[in-house]
């Protein structure tokens, strides 16, 4: 589960999660409440901050964390 799909398609990613650890289904509210952010998630959001994830991106750490979770550095691909 990608945070990408959870965002785009809260309920069917959550009822997958449930579904998966044999857990009762869970409502989710009409909205999703914002929590610690400046601005609602949404797609190409990370566009504003393009330069810098790009330079974070080269360091060792964050390449391999992101090539565990399934994520490349080829920006033109990102949501």
């Amino acid at each position: 589960m990608s945070f990408e799909d959870f965002v785009a398609h809260p309920g069917p990613v959550l009822k997958r999660v449930t579904d998966h650890l044999g857990l009762p289904a869970m409502a989710l509210p009409g909205a999703l409440p914002v929590k610690m952010a400046t601005y609602p998630p949404r797609p190409g959001r990370w566009r504003k901050r393009e330069a810098m994830l790009i330079e974070l991106g080269r360091r060792a750490e964050v390449r391999n964390m992101m090539g565990m979770l399934g994520y490349s550095m080829d920006s033109p691909t990102w949501s």
